[in-house]
Formats: structure tokens, sequence, C-alpha cells
């Protein structure tokens, strides 16, 4: 079983991230953070478009949701919202929700899905402040060869000042560790964490899984487009009845982030 943990930066390198997707359709399951998802016929989630516009400046496509299932046919979207109405910039006038997605492949038995919020609740976004975007867990169980599995899809909270611990990052570790604690069977979380890893808040994570970014010396999991000198965010966690076949992070340059892509047993 392949498995793939994503932030795609809401579509912004749109080309080149529809083309990553068409090219891994043998990836049995994604774990997207930063998606938008409208009903609207909107294409962006605002209307400053030009040639020349930076990747960092350009805003998200509105209704990513649907163009990532359309590049994936043999897969099942699941969306999460964490905030309604706004992009990274504030209120965009439509109607329109951010969050998370998992595509599953369709073959895969879903046992049972969920959300769950793990900092602030939905609807207690301050505009103007992004420190305050809830944050939800989606999370989902599922058997694969007939053995049992529990995923989580994680987008952490962000201070805009690091990736250190806080009193709330902590608090959150500790809200998702309890949900992991509740599944069944094997287990895998996976996600932007936004967190350093020497941090109490990924400690508390660890406790009964193995960090592949560590297990694998990962140095970097930001592509050319994160000019910050702090290259860590990214993360997937296995619980010790799971055999890696292999782990990387491809260099695929389709978001701010890089592609983590591991294959279990």
């Amino acid at each position: 079983m392949k498995i793939e943990s994503l932030n795609t930066w809401g579509g912004r390198i749109f080309e080149p991230l529809m083309q990553h997707f068409k090219d891994n359709q043998d990836i049995d399951i994604f774990c997207l953070q930063e998606i938008y998802n409208t009903p609207t016929h909107n294409k962006f989630t605002r209307k400053n478009i030009h040639e020349q516009i930076s990747p960092e400046d350009m805003p998200g496509r509105a209704n990513l949701f649907d163009e990532i299932a359309a590049a994936l046919p043999s897969h099942t979207g699941f969306f999460s919202s964490s905030v309604s109405g706004v992009d990274s910039q504030g209120e965009v006038g439509f109607e329109i929700d951010f969050g998370q997605a998992m595509f599953i492949r369709k073959d895969i038995e879903i046992l049972e899905r969920g959300e769950t919020f793990v900092f602030r609740d939905k609807g207690e976004f301050i505009l103007g402040d992004n420190t305050t975007q809830p944050r939800v867990l989606q999370h989902v169980q599922f058997k694969y060869d007939d053995k049992k599995y529990g995923l989580a899809n994680f987008h952490g909270v962000w201070t805009g000042t690091g990736k250190s611990d806080t009193p709330s990052r902590i608090e959150q570790s500790q809200k998702v560790k309890k949900i992991l604690d509740a599944m069944n069977g094997a287990k895998i979380l996976c996600g932007d964490f936004n967190l350093v890893p020497d941090s109490e808040s990924i400690s508390i994570l660890e406790e009964g899984m193995e960090n592949l970014i560590k297990k694998f010396e990962i140095t970097s999991t930001r592509s050319e487009y994160y000019k910050k000198p702090l290259k860590f965010a990214d993360y997937i966690l296995v619980s010790p009845d799971i055999t890696v076949k292999n782990f990387e992070v491809l260099q695929d340059s389709v978001s701010d982030h890089l592609p983590l892509q591991v294959e279990i047993l």
C-alpha cells in the first residue's frame, strides 16, 4: 500500500500539481492539506491574476478539490472544512471552504470516517488573524489486505513566529494522540505538522509511533518556493506493527512543500 502526504499550497502551482496526480495513479491514499472547495463556478479565490504574478502572491484554486478529483478517477475524495468564506488574504465574497482532503482508492474498504477539531472549533476564526484558524484532524479506518488501519491527516497550528512549542501546539498534540490511541489496528499519522523535529509537541505524537522523517534522516520537506531557512514541516509517523518498504521525499516542485510517499507492507 502506498500513501502520499502533501500540502498543496492551495493549488498555486496548478499545472505541475495536476500532472503530479496524473503521474501517481498508483498511490492508494492521498492525504492533502490546504485544499479549497466551492459549489460556485469561481476558478480562483481572487481575481488578481496576471502573467507576472509570483507564486507566493497567486490566489488559490477555488475548486481545487473537484479538480484533483477529476485527476484521480479511481479514487473517492473526502473533504473536511476548517474555515469558510475566506482565503489566506481574508474574505472572498462567495461560498468557499478551506481544509483538508483524502483521496482513497475506490476498492479499499472504508470502515469508519470522521473529523475532529484539535485547535479551536469551526466558526472561531478571527478575520485578519491567521493564527486563530481552527485545525481539524481528518481520520479514517479502513481494511487493506485483511488488515485494519487507522489513518489521520493533520495540518497543525500556524503561529507566524516559527515552529517551536507553544501551549496551543502541545494541547493540540495531546488531542491528536488521544484520537490515534482510540483507533483500531495499525496506525498512520501524516500531514503538515508545522513543527520542528525536536519539539515536545512532536515527542507527544511519537509516543508508540515511528517518525519516518527522523528514521530516514530527512533534512527538508520544503521546495524551492519556500525561502525561509527552516525546512521542516511535514511528517509521516507509523505504528510499530507497520513494515515500511520504502519512504521518500519527492523533489517535485508542485507546492512550497514536497510530497512525502511511503510504501508499507
